[in-house]
C-alpha cells in the first residue's frame, strides 16, 4: 500500500486540505500508524472511489502519480525512440507537416477541479454539528436562550427598582418619630431586609413562570408524537 501526505492526497482527490482534515475527523480515511500520512488504496476503497464513475479523474491522477513515483522521468525519456531528422521545405523553413508527432504541441493539462464545493460542504457540516451542540446544551440546561434570559434579567431589574423606590415613603414615616440613632438604624435595616426578600420572591416567581411557559411549549410537541404500542 502506498501512503502520501495529506496535502498530496488533497491534490489527488481534487479537494482542499480542510476537507481532508474533515474526512480524517469523520473516520473516512485510513492513516498510517503515526497518523501523518494517508494510505491511498484503502482510503479510496472506503470513499468508494474505485466503483464511482464520477471519480474517474481521481483514479487517473492517482495512476499518473503512482507511475511517476515508480518510474522517474528519465526512464520515460530513455524509452522514447530517437527523434527523426526534421525535413526542411524548399525555402529552408520548417512546416507543420514536417514536425514529428513528439514535437507537436501537447493539449493543455486539465485544470484542477475547484474545491469551492468541498469547502462549502465542510462549512455546512461544521455548522450543523455546532447547531446540534447548541440544541444539546439547551436540553441539558447548560446553554440559555439569549432573548429569554435578557427578558428575565430586565423583569428582575424592574421588580428590584420598584421595591427600592418604596423604601423612602415607608422609612420616612417610621424613622421621623425616632430620636435614638440606634432605633433608626434597626428600622432601616429591617426594611432593607424585607425589600431584599420581596425581590428574591419576585425573582423566583419569574423563574417559575418561565419554566411553566417552557413546559407548555414542549407539551404540544410531545402530544403530536405517536404513542408507543406495547408488544
Amino acid at each position: 500500500m502506498t501512503a502520501v501526505s495529506k496535502k498530496d492526497f488533497a491534490e489527488l482527490y481534487g479537494c482542499g486540505k480542510p476537507y481532508v482534515s474533515q474526512l480524517v475527523k469523520d473516520g473516512r480515511l485510513v492513516l498510517t500508524e503515526d497518523g501523518r500520512q494517508v494510505e491511498v488504496e484503502k482510503s479510496f476503497e472506503l470513499l468508494g472511489v474505485t466503483s464511482d464513475p464520477s471519480k474517474a479523474g481521481v483514479r487517473e491522477r492517482w495512476a499518473a502519480y503512482r507511475a511517476g513515483s515508480e518510474a522517474p522521468g528519465t526512464a520515460t525519456a530513455a524509452a522514447m525512440p530517437p527523434a527523426a531528422p526534421i525535413a526542411q521545405g524548399e525555402a529552408g523553413q520548417l512546416t507543420l507537416d514536417d514536425l514529428p508527432a513528439a514535437a507537436a504541441p501537447s493539449a493543455p493539462a486539465e485544470a484542477p477541479r475547484s474545491t469551492a464545493y468541498h469547502d462549502a460542504r465542510t462549512m455546512r457540516e461544521q455548522a450543523q454539528a455546532r447547531m446540534a451542540q447548541i440544541e444539546l446544551g439547551k436540553q441539558l440546561g447548560t446553554v440559555l436562550d439569549a432573548e429569554t434570559t435578557l427578558r428575565a434579567v430586565m423583569d428582575a431589574h424592574v421588580a428590584a427598582r420598584a421595591e427600592i423606590m418604596k423604601l423612602p415613603d415607608r422609612l420616612a414615616q417610621l424613622v421621623a418619630p425616632q430620636s435614638n440613632p440606634r432605633a433608626c438604624f434597626e428600622i432601616i435595616r429591617a426594611e432593607c431586609e424585607r425589600a431584599c426578600q420581596r425581590m428574591v420572591d419576585a425573582a423566583r416567581g419569574l423563574a417559575n413562570a418561565e419554566q411553566l411557559a417552557q413546559a407548555n411549549a414542549a407539551a404540544p410537541a410531545a402530544e403530536s408524537q405517536p404513542a408507543e404500542v406495547p408488544a
